[in-house]
C-alpha cells in the first residue's frame, strides 16, 4: 500500500494516477467538542469522549485524520494522552499501561503549552465488531495522582477515500 502522502503525490501526476480524494466531515459535528478536565487524584485510567462521525464503510477509507490543539496543566509531570480505539469493546490505555490492539491511533504526553496534535489510521475489516460494524472511539487520558489536567481544542476530521475507478 502506497503511504496517503505517496498517494496524495501520485494523484497530482495525472487524472488517471488519482488514488485518493480528501472528504471533510462537517466541522459541527466536531465544533462543540471541546474539552477541559481536571484529573482526580485516584483515577488512573482514560475515559471515552465521543465517537468519531465516519459514515462511510472502512473499505473505502484510505486514511482518517484528527487534527487539534491541546495541552496539559502547564507544569509538573506530563500524563495526558488521546487515543483512537476500534471497537465499541475496546479500551485505551491508562497510566503506564501498554496499548491493546484496539488502540488505533495514540499521542502522548501532552505538551505544557497549546501545540497541534494529528492523529492518523487506516480503518482495517478486523476492527469490525461481531454485529459489523465499524465504530472508533476518541479517548483521554488525564492522569492520576492529582493536579493533572488536560485540555483540547480544534478538532478537525478529514477521511482520504479511494476514487471510484468508474467515476473518470
Amino acid at each position: 500500500y502506497l503511504s496517503t502522502k505517496d498517494a496524495i503525490q501520485m494523484s497530482f501526476v495525472c487524472a488517471e494516477t488519482r488514488l485518493l480524494r480528501s472528504v471533510a466531515i462537517p466541522n459541527d459535528d466536531l465544533a462543540s467538542r471541546s474539552m477541559f478536565q481536571r484529573g482526580p487524584h485516584d483515577f488512573y485510567g482514560a475515559s471515552k469522549w465521543f465517537t468519531l462521525p465516519i459514515h462511510l464503510p472502512s473499505v473505502d477509507i484510505h486514511t482518517v485524520i484528527v487534527r487539534g490543539s491541546w495541552n496539559d496543566q502547564g507544569w509538573g509531570n506530563r500524563k495526558g494522552m488521546l487515543s483512537i480505539v476500534a471497537n465499541a469493546d475496546g479500551r485505551a490505555p491508562g497510566d503506564h499501561q501498554a496499548p491493546s490492539s484496539d488502540v488505533v491511533a495514540c499521542i502522548f504526553p501532552a505538551p505544557h503549552r497549546k501545540e497541534q496534535f494529528q492523529l492518523s489510521f487506516r480503518p482495517l475489516e478486523e476492527h469490525h465488531n461481531d454485529d459489523d460494524i465499524e465504530e472508533y472511539t476518541l479517548w483521554t487520558r488525564v492522569g492520576g495522582g492529582g493536579g493533572h489536567a488536560l485540555s483540547v481544542q480544534d478538532l478537525s476530521l478529514m477521511l482520504f477515500v479511494y476514487e471510484d475507478a468508474c467515476s473518470s
